[in-house]
Formats: C-alpha cells, structure tokens, sequence
C-alpha cells in the first residue's frame, strides 16, 4: 500500500528491502548512492560493492513483477564509493569515492520490460575501469571533490572529476584527455606525523564546479595564429569558430573562477576572481560547499554555505574595458590568470532552515549542502543535506524571460522584485538531538515526476511533485488580466469577487515557514524530555503558523458569507421588483394591442372609403374630346392594319420559303439529269456532223471566192 510518504511504493521492493541491510558504514555524512535515469533506478550495495538496477515504471504498472538486477564489477574497488552517476545515454555509470573514480559499463538492454541482457539475469558481471588508481596510491592526501559528465560530449562518454590539488581531470572512457589547472597547488604541512594539505589552504581549494551554457567563441586561425602580411589571404580561409563550456568553478572562501574550454583544448585559460556586485564584508561565505548553474537567460548561479545560506546571482557578460580593470587574485600568482569575461550580480540570499531548532535562540546546524537542478523546469531546484530535502522555487526567473521575450522598443530594466521561497521538504533531525538521519541518495524520477530519497536509517521516501509550477502562477495573472481588461470601470463588488474564495483561501493558509515530512533516526530511542519538546515545538508552531491563519480563514468565510447573506436579500428584492415589473409591462402590452387592433380596423375602413372615392371620381368625370377620340381611333386603325400587315408579311414569306424549296428541288433534278445516246448513233452522229463541217468549209470558201470575184 501506496503511504503518503512513499507514493511509488519503494519500501515494498524487494531492492530497497536488500539496500536496508547493505548501508553503508558511515551515516554522519550526506552521499549519493541512487540515481535515476529514464526508467532505470541504480542504488549502490555498500557492503557488497554492487550496482542494484530497477525498472520502476514497469515494476511500478506490473505490481512488483519485475525484479532487480546486480551488476558486479568484474574487479575489486580499492576506495569507498559515496557517490554515483549515470551517463546521459545511460552506457556507464561512474561511482566515485574520496580516494578514486571507476566507469562501470552497463549492458544492453531489450525486451518487454527493458531489462539488461533481455533475459532478466538476477546477477550480470560487468566490465569496469579504475581511473588513475596508481595516482591516488602515490598521494594519500589527494581526494575527488566532484565528478561530472561533460553534456557536450558526442559520444556522452567524457568524465571531469575536480581534485583536492585544484586540477580538473578529463577522461575519455578510462583514457585521461587533460588536466586542467583551476588553482595553484595546496602547500603541505605536517600534523600528528601525517601529510595534510594546511588548514591556510583550505579556502584557496576549489570545492565544487559546474558548466555553464555553451558558447561559440570569435574566430580563430587553425594554426598559432601569426601569419606575414604576404599569407593573410591564406590564414583568413582557414579560420574557424570554437564553440567553448565556460566552467564555473567555487572556492571554498567563496570566490568564483571561470575556465572557458572545449572538449579539445589543451591549455584553457583560468579567469578570476569574478566580480561579485554588489560587495560583501565576507565575499558572500568563507564556508562555501556547492554551486548550481541554472541554464536561464543569464544563466543563473546558485551558491550554498555550509551554514543553510544560498546566494542566488545572474551571471552576466562584461566589456573589454572592465574585463580589463579586474583585479587579481595575490594567491594565485603562481598560475596564469586572464581577465573575466564575466560577473556576478547577487540578486537575493536565501536562508535555510537545518533541523527543527529548540527554540529562535537555538543555533542552526552545520553540514554540507548539495544541491540538484530539476531538468523539467528552471525555476526550482533542490537541495539536501544532513538535517533533509530542501525545495527552492526561483521567482525571478519568470521576470527574465518574459523581458527577454519582451519586442526591443519596451525594453526596459527588468523588475526581479519577487523573493525566492524555499520549501521544507524532508526533515530528518528535530530540536538538538546529536543523532542525526542524513540524505544517502537523492534523485528525481520523471514521466511521472517525483523524488526519490534514501535516508541513513534505511527508509526510502517517495513523492510526487508538480512538473512545472509557474503553471498556477500563470493562470492567476491571465486571470488577473483578463479581469483588468474586460472594462475599466470594476465595481467594488467585482474587484471583491474577482478572486475565487479558493484562491483567497489558499493565499491566506500558504504558511511563512513550511512543516517538513519528519524522519528521525530509530536507531535510538528518544528521552521524555526530548519527545516533549518536539511536542511543544509542534505545538508552538501550529499556534503560531497555523491558528491564526485558519481564523482569518475563518473571518474571511465569515465575511463572505454575510455579503452574500446581504446579496440574496437585495437579489430577493430586486426579483419582487421585475416582477411587478413585469406585471405592469404585460398589462401596458395588452392595452397596447387592443389600441393596435382598433387602429387597424380604422385603417382598412379608411382605405375601402378611399377606393370607392377614386372610383366615383373616375366616372364623373368630363368626356374627353374629339380630337383625342379620333386620334385614338386612327392608332387603333392603324394597330389594326400593323397585324394585318404582319401577318400578309409572314405568308409571302412563307410562300418565298416555299418556293425557293421548290427550285432548289428542281435545280438539283436538273443537275443530276444527262443525256446518254447508243455508240453506235454517237458514230453516225459525229460522222453527219463532220460532212456537215466539210460541206459548211466548201460553202465558205465558194463564197469567199465569189466576193473576190465581184469586188474585181
């Protein structure tokens, strides 16, 4: 069964069950032994040195059907593991302790539940890397302070692990790339016969470092970039653009150092110390443990203090001729420094409350603070710790990206006004209790969203949480502006009922400090005197916090219920009136529409009056004349002989139709008659005919002969 502090029911599986019993041996500090990526949730076995895989969305949809998986390494651990890190792409998890980093590689997985080897194998042997074992061997007092995948690697196989000699170490798989100077090497002292770094140096130790958004850096010659004037048509062609991760990097004394290079660079170069605006007496903590980047628009720095303090601050680009003002850091003139590119504009401080205190005058505990960006939104982050689960929501952010967006003629400065709040999630350490329950492993799980945290005592809490929560805050202020922009005269009335009574309800109990979930170590039983403080404290805090909301929740419903009381009467009236109202209308109605029907009446016998009046006129009046008359009678005479006319026109020209027929007939008849004789009459024909011709000539000539003779 589901308990409201488990929601995806991990205690009941039987991974978890196993990892009760393998904790590890120290539970005083904060480590990191889960994590989540997609599906699969990986959680260390620290007395067996072992990998446990689940599946919990299929385990979580089939009701436990599915079963876990152990990786084992295929080599013995030379160090303790505390932290582990699963790829991007999910082929290697590396898990790292104070004294070594080792890549365990997974296998591949398929099938129905997405297993590894398909199969479901209980116990899979892996293949791992130990990365520079013989580097730790020779320097016992060096430790791995963080270990990161680069999120620019191609292959999503590129580690950067910090060291507590201020290097930065960039491997490729098991192959080291790069070292990387972020500092000058901690001097070494001699205490107690062994060799430790000295206490002077501890703050001039990066402790933490994140990467910042990338960027593409102007253009460079591919060369060393020297080139005669003869050969600068030639150098300009082979220029290129190198896109760069600016590396932020945080010194314990709370200085912040940026080193700007790509997978390939061989020799970065190290800017610092930041500018931090505005200034602070104790350069915003001496006792600085973590730093966020936040991938907002500026990207956003979140720095943490041991002490339960975090800076919130935007990190912003500077002009050449301030880059160049910048003062240097004194300690680290043994390493080469470049001017910053960058500076850091503190927005806000957020305090954080580490445990239950006793009492306002109790002093808040101290410990490590680390801290998780949630990938499903950039305005909130987590942070955890000895004493629990802290849940940051960045107010500021919203501002920024909706003046980013803003078109260029309103821009104007943005208004960051609104103040971060932090949520108590998870407390695991009331009043002054020494023991204390610290957070084993954090992660959070998505599709659907939630966290997972493992605590010393072997408990698991789970629960869900909102995916994107400006999403609330974004339909109050469309309700808001849609309520402004609906008319510009707002009655009180309406100004009073803008906001739902759930919405007041909620603004009114939204409480000034949160009540974390409270899971305290068994391990050890409480004294009376203890239990009857946290007693009291619960006590005190529901009268303080909480009473005197619900009684203003209570006036408000109060009030509310009164108005709408004073409502109902004045709507009760109202009603009586409309419908008195409507009486008074229904009656004038009537009366109009008997005054209608005898107006009507009136109008027809007017108008049948009107007709016969026209009429009467017409017969009595004068004759018309004679000239008229006899004009009327010759058009009709004339009409009259128009149609006889017309209609003697179409009978002749239906006779002409007619016989025109008739010749075409006889025409073609004509056409097709020939006459045709026997041959043999066609041979006395043409014989008669040419002595006819003969005897014609003889004659012609006779008489042409006779005419000579008489003219002589």
């Amino acid at each position: 069964m589901a308990t409201c502090t488990d929601t995806f029911q991990f205690n009941s599986e039987e991974m978890f069950k196993l990892l009760q019993r393998c904790l590890p041996d120290d539970l005083t500090r904060t480590q990191n032994l889960i994590e989540a990526c997609d599906d699969i949730l990986f959680a260390w076995n620290s007395q067996d040195n072992h990998l446990l895989t689940l599946n919990w969305r299929a385990a979580r949809s089939k009701g436990g059907s599915v079963k876990f998986q152990t990786l084992i390494p295929s080599a013995s651990l030379p160090f303790t593991v505390n932290r582990i890190a699963p790829s991007v792409d999910g082929n290697f998890v590396a898990v790292s302790g104070n004294r070594g980093v080792a890549l365990l590689e997974l296998p591949r997985r398929w099938g129905t539940n997405g297993l590894y080897r398909g199969d479901g194998k209980e116990n899979i042997i892996c293949r791992i890397h130990i990365l520079d074992d013989r580097l730790f061997t020779n320097n016992t007092h060096l430790e791995v302070l963080q270990v990161k995948w680069h999120p620019g690697s191609p292959t999503g196989s590129h580690l950067i692990v910090l060291l507590s000699d201020n290097s930065l170490r960039v491997y490729h798989e098991d192959i080291l790339k790069h070292v990387w100077r972020v500092g000058p090497m901690p001097r070494m002292g001699v205490s107690n016969g062994s060799t430790l770094p000295s206490l002077s140096d501890l703050g001039d130790t990066a402790v933490d470092f994140d990467i910042a958004p990338p960027r593409v850096s102007p253009l460079v010659p591919l060369g060393d970039g020297t080139a005669s004037e003869s050969s600068i048509l030639s150098v300009s062609s082979q220029m290129r653009q190198k896109v760069e991760w600016p590396i932020v990097i945080l010194r314990g004394n709370g200085n912040i150092y940026t080193l700007c290079a790509g997978l390939n660079t061989k020799k970065p170069k190290l800017q610092g110390p930041l500018t931090i605006t505005p200034p602070n007496s104790d350069n915003y903590g001496h006792s600085s443990c973590s730093v966020l980047i936040i991938p907002s628009l500026p990207p956003c720095v979140v720095i943490s203090e041991s002490i339960g303090r975090i800076h919130h601050a935007l990190l912003l680009e500077v002009d050449e001729e301030e880059a160049g003002q910048d003062a240097f850091d004194l300690v680290d003139l043994s390493i080469a420094l470049s001017p910053s590119e960058w500076r850091l504009q503190v927005l806000e401080t957020v305090e954080l409350e580490l445990g239950l205190p006793q009492n306002a005058e109790s002093k808040s505990h101290f410990c490590p603070i680390q801290l998780r960006r949630d990938l499903a939104t950039e305005s909130r982050y987590f942070a955890y710790h000895n004493t629990g689960v802290h849940a940051i929501f960045l107010e500021f952010l919203k501002q920024l990206h909706d003046f980013a967006e803003a078109p260029d003629e309103e821009c104007a400065e943005p208004c960051v006004a609104n103040v971060s709040r932090a949520e108590y999630i998870l407390c695991t350490k009331a009043l002054n209790v020494s023991q204390v329950n610290p957070v084993l492993g954090f992660t959070l799980l998505q599709s659907p969203a939630g966290l997972a945290v493992l605590l010393g005592s072997g408990q698991v809490v789970s629960l869900n949480l909102i995916t994107d929560p400006n999403v609330l805050i974004d339909l109050s202020r469309e309700t808001k502006q849609r309520s402004a922009q609906s008319g510009d005269a707002v009655s009180p009335q309406k100004k009073y009922f803008a906001d739902s009574i759930e919405s007041r309800i909620v603004a009114i109990l939204k409480a000034g400090l949160s009540q974390p979930l409270l899971k305290l170590n068994k391990s050890a039983e409480p004294t009376p005197q203890e239990l009857l403080e946290l007693l009291m404290h619960a006590t005190q805090t529901l009268r303080e916090q909480y009473f005197p909301r619900h009684e203003k929740c209570r006036q408000e419903l109060k009030k509310r219920v009164e108005i709408l009381q004073v409502l109902h009467r004045q709507q009760l009236e109202e009603i009586q009136e409309l419908r008195m109202e409507k009486k008074r209308i229904r009656d004038n109605a009537e009366n109009l529409a008997g005054k209608y029907e005898d107006m009507y009446e009136r109008q027809q016998s007017l108008f049948r009056r009107a007709q016969e009046v026209a009429r009467l006129v017409t017969l009595l009046a004068p004759s018309t004349l004679a000239d008229e008359k006899e004009f009327a009678q010759q058009v009709e005479q004339i009409s009259v002989a128009t149609k006889q006319l017309a209609k003697q026109l179409e009978a002749a020209k239906g006779k002409m139709n007619k016989n025109q027929q008739q010749i075409e007939v006889w025409e073609k008849q004509n056409d097709e008659k020939k006459l045709t004789l026997p041959p043999k009459r066609e041979e006395v024909l043409k014989k008669i005919l040419g002595d006819m011709k003969s005897e014609i000539n003889n004659q012609v000539m006779e008489i042409k002969q006779l005419n000579r003779m008489l003219d002589m």
